[in-house]
């Protein structure tokens, strides 16, 4: 009976040591955390984070507002330091978000979004024709961006530059149906693919140009679970969509195939919510049962449509936001009360999965 015991004893140790193995063995630290402006004050520094090559940009509240902090890296040294605010708005606002792709950036308070296109090397704020007013997500492919609408008047809006130089919009997106939703609907664009989501529905709407008619057309969709309302869920590149849940779809000609889920290896991990698919990298972010706090997932695309967990990204407090561009993360993270922190990772080069953890004995 003692010798039972033992051995149970032996297989619990043993199979918790695997799972701490293989929670560790994919583990990157953060190579930097990244400064407040000197001189400055925050209720809230890093609400938000974007990165574009070697800009990135942070939003923070403070009792003014809210700014937008531009940062630089540093060729030598590889860091990034704070370059210039680019934007402050008066006011405290509660919807905050921030995305950069392809030299432009966009800059969203409230219902109220700015662009910035980067010339050289600074962001300067673009001219639009009309005021930036969409209470949705907002997503950037190619010289495109898209903005959600909030589903009752409009579920989407595509502005372009026009020769003038103001950014205009050259196509709307509307199915004349559903409920208004103050938070706005996610949205996702690949090329001419928007992709319209109501928060808290698991249909997702796909949509397509209709030539060169202001009025683009409603062209299917596709479910998912999904893991509670937010303006940043669905995630597109190359004819791929990643949805909350992690689940992967494939567009295929005029339809959309499932093609899986990108599943990690760690026991622990919740479900995924926070989607970034980018230069060949997924972004997730997973609720860790123990120690209780939201940590990013990395997956390399190892071929169309399908995904394989080679990282997991270490962070002291709970993720609240974090964006990729090429090998390079940037996460902002909320400690306890108003304690937040802005953290940059590096994704090793070649970015592949270690080898497989034994997890029984017959394995060895």
């Amino acid at each position: 009976m003692k010798g039972m015991r033992f051995v149970a004893g032996t297989l619990a140790l043993l199979a918790l040591l695997v799972r701490a193995e293989a929670a560790d063995v994919r583990t990157i630290k953060h190579s930097q955390m990244l400064t407040p402006p000197p001189g400055q004050t925050f209720t809230h520094f890093a609400r938000n984070v974007a990165i574009d090559g070697p800009y990135l940009i942070v939003l923070a509240t403070h009792d003014a507002g809210q700014s937008a902090l531009l940062y630089q890296r540093n060729s030598a040294s590889r860091e990034f330091t704070y370059r210039k605010t680019l934007l402050t708005f008066g006011s405290p606002r509660e919807h905050m978000q921030v995305r950069m792709e392809n030299g432009l950036a966009v800059v969203h308070f409230g219902d109220r979004a700015w662009i910035f296109e980067r010339i050289g090397s600074f962001y300067y704020l673009a001219r639009s024709a009309t005021p930036l007013r969409h209470p949705g997500g907002v997503a950037i492919s190619g010289n495109r961006i898209l903005m959600g609408g909030d589903n009752c008047s409009y579920d989407g809006v595509v502005y372009e530059k026009r020769a003038d130089g103001l950014w205009a919009i050259a196509g709307g997106m509307n199915d004349n149906q559903g409920q208004c939703h103050a938070e706005g609907q996610a949205v996702a664009l690949g090329g001419d693919l928007p992709l319209t989501q109501v928060a808290m529905d698991s249909w997702v709407n796909a949509w397509r140009r209709n030539g060169t008619a202001l009025d683009w057309i409603l062209d299917g969709g596709m479910s998912a679970n999904l893991h509670g309302p937010d303006v940043r869920r669905v995630s597109l590149h190359n004819l791929t969509a990643v949805m909350p849940g992690s689940a992967v779809l494939r567009r295929e000609g005029d339809t959309w195939t499932h093609q899986g889920y990108a599943t990690p290896v760690d026991p622990d991990a919740g479900p995924s919510s926070d989607v970034v698919y980018r230069d060949g990298v997924l972004l997730t972010k997973h609720f860790w049962r123990l120690p209780g706090r939201a940590k990013p997932y990395a997956f390399l695309e190892t071929a169309p449509g399908q995904f394989e967990h080679v990282a997991i990204l270490e962070t002291e407090h709970n993720t609240i936001d974090h964006d990729i561009s090429g090998r390079t993360v940037v996460a902002a993270l909320q400690g306890y009360g108003d304690e937040q922190q802005a953290v940059v990772f590096e994704l090793t080069e070649p970015l592949v999965a270690p080898p497989a953890l034994a997890n029984d004995f017959e394995s060895r």
